[in-house]
């Protein structure tokens, strides 16, 4: 029977998963109310909420939360600036005294990878034994260096396309708002995979870059995990319900410990503790001895060469492939910067999309570096409207704040180029009489002229914006306007 001190920290360790289970849901909820809350406020014509995305980026009544890992894509693509290091600042701080939480305290994915370790589990209690293959303990921070080497490199923001929480975020946004899902589900699939049939939790220890990320942030941070020796029985439990391979058991702790406390909770002799403590005291970190070779190397350095040498191959051949393909040619939204500067600052976050009352702004599903899940506009079944509200949450410039003023609009904002198909037009080729595209453009008589005694329509591309009103309104059986994406963007 437990002792009443052992039995009141018991209870502690049990409330500690309740909240840490609490945060969880709130977070789910967070990504699936929010986007419901803007729908509804977009099709009631209601104040919006004062909550935005999450969890790559998030507002929440005015104040600015920016991921760690998007900190650093921005920063190697130098675009980075004062007040997106404001915006960071508050996360990077929480990284830094409470370590790896997000990983166990919020994010997303820690659901799916509830299921593949369920799925694990009803495999072997039917008799197969999936495998659990392990990769060098700081491959994870081989993907963050490659991940951030591909950003510079290539100048669009490559981790968005590989960071579980924000491709998580994304899609069940696309499911909300369009009915669908993207590119970004058959990754999320690919790693359940990885988790369920080849590593446990693998995609987690090994190939996530934000969980590098935090633990490189978090090495210092004073929340450990404590055991008291001579009430430890080796029982090996702490071990085994930990996802991230650390080994409690044996003090064999490093800063990939998400601070869970699952460990605490099934120690059956309360030997493991949760506590605070000096940074040059916090977490020792620890490395199993292996048997070594004959040539002097671990009976696994062999195995781990070539797991290596395969990551780097496939991450060759997508690079490849991505490469060999333009980015689309996409109608982008207003305020957009050049088009370099742009996919160096889009971190792909949805949040222009939540805000669209028209829901014109998309995410693209092709597989292309620069292309998926980059926003755009498809102004044939939905233009923009120019209520600038997309520029005004835009976290990281990549679409330059713009008032919502017809005349500022045109000053600033250049989207396209109309053109017209004169021999699909029904007022030119004399089959009847249309004028939609003038009364939709928001600078009749300026963008669109209706001259001579048929009234036909004339564009001015110097006085257009791009948006698209005029192409939505051609009547289908025309399709006589077409808006030009600019390459160089806004001017």
């Amino acid at each position: 029977m437990l002792t009443q001190p052992a039995d009141l920290r018991l209870r502690r360790a049990r409330l500690y998963q309740l909240a840490r289970r609490t945060s969880l849901g709130l977070s789910l909820l967070f990504l699936i109310a929010v986007p419901l809350w803007h729908l509804h406020s977009i099709s009631s014509h209601s104040t919006p909420p004062p909550l935005l995305g999450a969890p790559w980026t998030v507002e929440v009544f005015g104040l600015e939360f920016l991921d760690p890992l998007a900190t650093a894509g921005l920063l190697v693509a130098g675009t980075f600036n004062a007040h997106l290091l404001g915006t960071s600042m508050l996360a990077m701080l929480l990284v830094v005294v409470l370590g790896r939480f997000f990983c166990g305290w919020i994010c997303p994915y820690v659901l799916i990878l509830a299921v593949s370790n369920a799925a694990r589990a009803l495999l072997m209690k039917i008799g197969l034994r999936p495998a659990d293959r392990p990769l060098r303990r700081r491959m994870n921070r081989v993907v963050l260096g490659l991940v951030l080497i591909a950003t510079a490199i290539s100048g669009t923001q490559v981790a968005p396309l590989v960071y579980p929480p924000a491709i998580i975020g994304r899609e069940i946004f696309r499911a909300l708002f369009f009915g669908g899902l993207g590119i970004g589900a058959f990754v999320i699939g690919l790693a359940f995979l990885f988790d369920t049939f080849i590593s446990r939790a693998g995609f987690c220890r090994y190939l996530c870059p934000g969980g590098a990320m935090f633990s490189l942030l978090g090495a210092l941070s004073p929340v450990r995990i404590e055991r008291t020796r001579e009430a430890c029985t080796e029982c090996t439990l702490c071990d085994v319900v930990c996802n991230l391979n650390q080994a409690p058991m044996t003090d064999r702790l490093d800063a990939g410990c998400e601070r869970c406390g699952k460990c605490v909770s099934v120690c059956p002799t309360d030997a493991l503790k949760i506590t605070f403590g000096r940074p040059s005291q916090l977490v020792q970190i620890g490395k199993r001895r292996l048997p070594v070779l004959p040539d002097g190397n671990d009976v696994h350095e062999a195995s781990n060469r070539r797991q290596f040498l395969s990551l780097a191959t496939f991450g060759a051949v997508a690079w490849g492939s991505a490469k060999s393909h333009a980015a689309p040619d996409r109608l982008l939204p207003p305020g957009a910067a050049p088009s370099k500067e742009f996919a160096e600052r889009c971190i792909r976050c949805f949040r222009c999309a939540e805000v669209c009352p028209p829901k014109a702004i998309r995410f693209d599903s092709l597989f292309n570096l620069r292309g998926t899940d980059t926003p755009f506009i498809e102004a044939q079944s939905r233009a923009c409207i120019l209520c600038m509200k997309c520029t005004e949450v835009c976290p990281t410039g990549a679409l330059a704040k713009t008032p919502a003023n017809l005349e500022i609009i045109a000053a600033q904002v250049c989207m396209g180029t109309p053109v017209l198909d004169q021999k699909r037009c029904i007022t030119w080729n004399r089959t009847g009489v249309c004028r939609l595209c003038y009364y939709a453009c928001p600078y009749p008589d300026r963008a669109v002229k209706l001259v001579g005694p048929f009234q036909v329509p004339v564009f001015d591309p110097n006085q257009c914006v791009g948006c698209g009103l005029c192409e939505e309104a051609c009547p289908m059986r025309a399709h006589a306007i077409r808006i030009i994406p600019l390459s160089k963007g806004r001017t």
